[in-house]
Parts: C-alpha cells; sequence; structure tokens
C-alpha cells in the first residue's frame, strides 16, 4: 500500500508543524487586530470594529480559522477513520 510508505515520523512532523503553523497565523492576526472597548465599567474584546474593517479582514480570518481548525481535521478524521 501506497499509505504505509508516506507514513514517517517526518512526514507527520511535517504536516503537525504545518497545521499549528497555519493555526497560528490565523490567531495572530486576529490579535493584531483586536480592540478593547471599555462602556460602563464593562470591558468588551473585537466588538470595536467598524462594518468595513470586519469585512476586508476579521471574516476573512474567521472563515480561515474554521476551515482549517475544524472542517480540514474533520475530514481527515473522517476519511482515515473509514479506511
Amino acid at each position: 500500500f501506497r499509505s504505509r510508505t508516506i507514513r514517517t515520523r517526518r512526514n507527520s512532523a511535517i504536516v503537525c508543524a504545518g497545521v499549528w503553523i497555519l493555526v497560528l497565523s490565523g490567531g495572530i492576526s486576529a490579535s493584531l487586530f483586536s480592540t478593547t472597548n471599555v462602556n460602563n465599567a464593562t470591558t468588551t474584546c473585537f466588538e470595536g470594529f467598524s462594518k468595513r474593517v470586519w469585512k476586508t479582514y476579521l471574516s476573512k480570518i474567521t472563515i480561515f480559522i474554521e476551515v482549517v481548525g475544524f472542517i480540514i481535521p474533520l475530514i481527515l478524521n473522517v476519511s482515515c477513520s473509514s479506511v
């Protein structure tokens, strides 16, 4: 089986590192654009963005994080478990 030849420690380390880099890049970019607003003695985060900022940056980052952090691992788990 070809799948046995590509299942090596090196390849698994490369895939894990790639996933971590993608997830961290999404998280770091979201942190760079974050703001904190203090109103009426309450602190809120990520609520001070204008619609323009949300449409241009944050919606893309959110979709990226959802795809990389949930959908791709889900597909990989389902496909690997069914074999």
